[in-house]
């Protein structure tokens, strides 16, 4: 669902402390001593919400724990803690459990990007529109940005089709560093842990799709920094896209039903009434449900070359 709000700055934007709604935001480190200042100055920055930061530091070797016991000292609404190596998407998940019970919203940080100071406000401002309950994901576009930071190309991602639970079980379109979730999706991911998640953000919205609501921001509030060292870079030329789509295809090679198993067990104690889960559940050993996802549209991915490709990949059970 494309998001509708009101500009961050804009005159209709008057927020008292009262009103201020609080937000921790979650934050995985590893070896970030060169860029984790910059990025928790421009949290720490972050206007008409109090900001709460959480850093898991997943076993960094360079001074990235003493910049963050650093801060940690010097302000209040910043803490961190240290465990081992155990990668990023296991962390975040661990962050999670760390995480603070009585907030209103929760967000995931990268180590190395900067934000702008109301990335966080815009996404409270959509969610709190959104009346009930259930459970709400925010996430956008990014700015791509250099190194230094100087040379910045905003990053249309081609959200051809509105954000769903179809397109969720083969396509992550919510980047981590720009999701931001209510304490219902909170709740719900914290007491039903994966066990064969691809990505912390794709589960994410893999949850919020299935049991709530999606809303995908065209517009972008943070300077994505690309890198040697990135987990997930951002493709900017032809002959990237298709090095990276092709990387990709490799990567989740018979990941997809295995994802959409694990979904299923997981919230095995909750009504789920999906035909695509169903699909996607068995395929391989199915021929009839292998031709409900060929011939029909409702599993899809935003890229229409991309659905043809991972049409065929289907049809040889890849996925």
């Amino acid at each position: 669902m494309r998001a509708q709000a009101a500009e961050p700055g804009s005159k209709e934007q008057v927020v008292t402390k009262k009103d201020m709604k609080r937000v921790q935001v979650l934050m995985s480190t590893y070896n970030g001593e060169k860029y984790i200042a910059q990025q928790i100055e421009s949290i720490l920055r972050q206007k008409h919400v109090h900001v709460f930061l959480l850093v898991r530091d997943d076993g960094s070797r360079d001074s990235t724990w003493n910049i963050l016991n650093k801060y940690s000292a010097e302000y209040q609404n910043v803490h961190a803690y240290a465990g081992e190596n155990i990668g990023t998407q296991k962390s975040f998940f661990n962050l999670l459990t760390h995480a603070d019970l009585q907030m209103d919203y929760y967000a995931f940080s990268d180590q190395d990007d900067v934000w702008h100071s109301q990335k966080i406000y815009r996404a409270v401002q959509i969610l709190e529109s959104k009346a009930g309950h259930q459970p709400l994901l925010y996430a956008g576009n990014v700015i791509c940005a250099s190194e230094n930071l100087k040379l910045r190309k905003h990053n249309y991602c081609p959200v051809r089709r509105q954000p769903s639970f179809g397109n969720a079980l083969v396509e992550n379109i919510c980047r981590g560093c720009t999701e931001v979730f209510n304490k219902s999706l909170f709740d719900l991911v914290r007491t039903h842990p994966p066990r064969c998640a691809i990505l912390h953000d794709w589960w994410l919205y893999m949850a919020a799709s299935c049991f709530g609501e999606v809303y995908f921001d065209d517009k972008a509030y943070i300077l994505y920094r690309q890198h040697g060292r990135n987990q997930v870079g951002m493709p900017d030329t032809l002959w990237k896209r298709w090095k990276h789509r092709f990387l990709n295809v490799e990567s989740l090679r018979g990941m997809l039903s295995v994802q959409a198993e694990d979904f299923t067990y997981v919230y095995k104690d909750m009504p789920i009434k999906s035909r695509e889960l169903s699909l996607m559940n068995g395929y391989r050993q199915d021929r009839k449900k292998k031709q409900a996802i060929l011939m029909g549209d409702t599993v899809y991915r935003q890229s229409l070359i991309d659905q043809l490709l991972y049409k065929i990949l289907f049809g040889i059970n890849y996925l």
